[in-house]
């Protein structure tokens, strides 16, 4: 069962690969802060729990923020070994989701909050305005520079408020890979 707002894309289906596709041709000339996570960082490391679970509820008021109250995200996975997904970010979730659901890394944990995670766990995920004017990219990297990057004015200016713990500990970088 996918949580709430979540539906899956067919594996054949070619949305995907038009999205990236149109992305990046799209991308030109957008504002991009990216940052990396920090070598020791662990996604299933308990000590990490509370600024996972701060940054994945932060990220949801932000696409919130950025997407129409009707609209929907396009997550792909950019090297397209995924089906992907759109995502309604402004689905209701119930007031009384547990805080592993919102962290989303215990193992074998159904029902996480999201579907895919925001953070690189051994994959990597974009999650595309429908407009394709903003984007956030989750980047897992086999040489151990895992990254994510926010693109685009909405997610870009978003980043001038307070910050979640977790991109305080990350190093931002000049330049996405």
């Amino acid at each position: 069962m996918n949580p709430p707002g979540w539906r899956a894309l067919r594996i054949e289906d070619p949305e995907p690969e038009r999205v990236i596709s149109g992305f990046e041709a799209a991308r030109q000339g957008l504002p991009c802060r990216t940052f990396r996570l920090a070598p020791n960082f662990g996604l299933y490391d308990v000590r990490n729990r509370d600024d996972i679970v701060q940054f994945n509820r932060w990220m949801l008021e932000r696409l919130r923020d950025a997407t129409p109250a009707a609209g929907f995200l396009h997550v792909v996975d950019p090297d397209q070994h995924h089906p992907g997904w759109r995502y309604q970010p402004h689905t209701a979730l119930d007031p009384r989701i547990s805080e592993d659901r919102w962290w989303g890394f215990v193992p074998y944990l159904l029902g996480a909050v999201w579907h895919v995670p925001l953070l690189p766990d051994g994959d990597s995920y974009d999650f595309i305005s429908s407009a394709l004017d903003f984007a956030f990219e989750s980047r897992w990297s086999f040489q151990g520079d895992h990254r994510i990057a926010f693109i685009g004015e909405p997610l870009v200016s978003a980043l001038s408020g307070r910050l979640p713990n977790l991109l305080e500990r990350f190093m931002e970088v000049d330049e996405p890979e």
